[in-house]
């Protein structure tokens, strides 16, 4: 459920088209697009963890 939009952005960053557009950037500019990437799911896993923790307590709870 909440690993879904994870899973779609994992799908959608290894199609050969992306590759292809990747190329047309500049080494320094695909550092920073990574970077920035790597933010952007960073705080998406640690809000997916944190539900799932938060759901998992909530459901030993009863």
């Amino acid at each position: 459920m909440l690993i879904e939009p994870l899973q779609d952005v994992c799908r959608l960053i290894s199609r050969p088209e992306i590759e292809e557009e990747r190329k047309t950037y500049t080494v320094p500019q695909q550092e920073e697009i990574f970077s920035l990437m790597k933010e952007i799911m960073t705080d998406d896993m640690h809000f997916v963890l944190a539900v799932y923790n938060r759901t998992e307590k909530e459901y030993l709870a009863h």
